[in-house]
């Protein structure tokens, strides 16, 4: 006895093999996009009054100093790193700021939207009129770690740096960017 076997036309097999090829693609494509994690947007979290600190801006405006603080979740971090980039381009957008490039420590600092993954962040929960708010301090390090390896628990603050140090205010409830100003340039 002689089994038959139905054969496929050229215009199905194909058809069945980039749908395939594009099955596999999306699957793996969800498989390399990791969960953000804090080391990734290298940054920090500041706890305590001493956290307040931050809205001491000496080049920049801040959103008036909050009545306390508490303590950001990984997810609500999440939702600021996802909402950031396109809130900092607006900003940009809006003051009509090029985003010409400098030489700061060293090296060459370009386009904000291509170094904002590289800048260091410093997070702190802020509760006003009843209200949490995520103030992020955004900046490049110079030394490239080392200046959260010091010990100091307080804020960064730095006068002058231009566009590559700047400050958002994230409202939780509304899930938006409420608050942005950049450093002034010497």
């Amino acid at each position: 006895m002689v089994e038959r076997f139905k054969v496929w036309s050229p215009k199905l097999a194909a058809v069945f093999f980039v749908g395939t090829a594009l099955l596999l693609t999306a699957l793996f494509n969800n498989l390399d996009e990791p969960e953000l994690e804090l080391e990734a947007a290298y940054g920090r979290v500041l706890t305590g009054e001493e956290a307040l600190l931050v809205y001491e801006q000496c080049s920049r405006e801040t959103p008036p100093m909050p009545d306390s603080v508490w303590t950001p979740s990984h997810e609500v971090i999440s939702e600021i790193e996802q909402v950031l980039p396109e809130a900092t381009r607006n900003a940009l957008w809006k003051l009509k700021i090029s985003n010409i490039g400098r030489w700061i420590g060293g090296r060459y600092v370009g386009d904000l939207e291509k170094e904002l993954p590289s800048l260091a962040r410093e997070y702190v929960g802020a509760v006003r009129d009843g209200k949490k708010h995520v103030y992020v301090n955004l900046f490049v390090d110079i030394d490239r770690g080392e200046l959260f390896d010091d010990g100091d628990s307080g804020p960064t603050v730095f006068c002058d740096g231009g566009i590559m140090f700047f400050g958002l205010e994230y409202n939780v409830e509304q899930q938006k960017v409420t608050h942005i100003a950049f450093n002034g340039a010497v």
